[in-house]
Parts: C-alpha cells; structure tokens; sequence
C-alpha cells in the first residue's frame, strides 16, 4: 500500500512538472515541484488566496469545483492555479485526503481533466 501511495504521488508530481516545464517554460527540476508560490512565477495572488482560503476551511472538494468552473481554454491564469492546488493537495497525507473525501487518485483525475479541458492530455499520454 505504502509502494503504491508514493507511486501514485510521484505520478502527479511527474505531471505538474511536466506541464509547468512546457507551458511556462520552466526547467522541470527531478528534485521539486514546480509550485508557482512566489508573485514572480505568474499564479493570481487573487486565485491563490481564493484557493488557499478554501483549503484552510478543508474544501478541497469545493476548491475543484470552484477552479473548473473558472477554467477558460484562452485564460492560462487558472491553469497555473489548478497546478498550485493539485500540488498542495499532493502534500497532503492519506489520512488528510480520506478525511476531506479526496482520495489522492481523485487528485490525478482531476490534474488530468484540467489538462484535457486546456488541450494538453496528449502532453501526458492521456
């Protein structure tokens, strides 16, 4: 069980990196996630207070909802949030997700339908 929970984490951490590397053309660094924390990588300071906001309220469930239905093909601002918030909920425990009702495969399910809704799964084999 332990394999296949950090099996699954480093699948979305490969994910986000991947689609940060390209689509902000970033140096996808094996080490870290690309999490755009800071104001200079680019993430809405009002996107990331709404998201952070929801999360300190244990909303992950409402957070999703809320960035997909602000998800705009032509607007990559709410990409670049979708990745900080799947991130943020890849740090998560098991425990943490299971208890908020967000399995952490339901984070790779969503990465990957953000991706398709911005027309990126091909970048992901998907």
């Amino acid at each position: 069980m332990l394999y296949q929970k950090d099996w699954l984490m480093r699948q979305i951490e490969a994910m986000i990196r991947i689609i940060a590397g390209i689509i902000f053309q970033r140096e996808a660094r094996s080490n870290a996630v690309l999490i755009p924390t800071e104001p200079a990588s680019g993430l809405d300071p009002t996107l990331r207070r709404q998201i952070d906001a929801f999360l300190a309220q244990g909303q992950p469930c409402e957070t999703e909802d809320w960035l997909f239905a602000q998800t705009d093909p032509g607007d990559i601002r709410v990409l670049r949030a979708a990745l900080y918030f799947y991130a943020l909920l890849n740090t998560w425990s098991d425990e943490e997700l299971t208890m908020h009702n967000f399995p952490r495969d339901e984070i790779k399910s969503g990465l990957t339908e953000i991706c398709r809704l911005y027309g990126l799964d091909a970048m992901l084999g998907s």
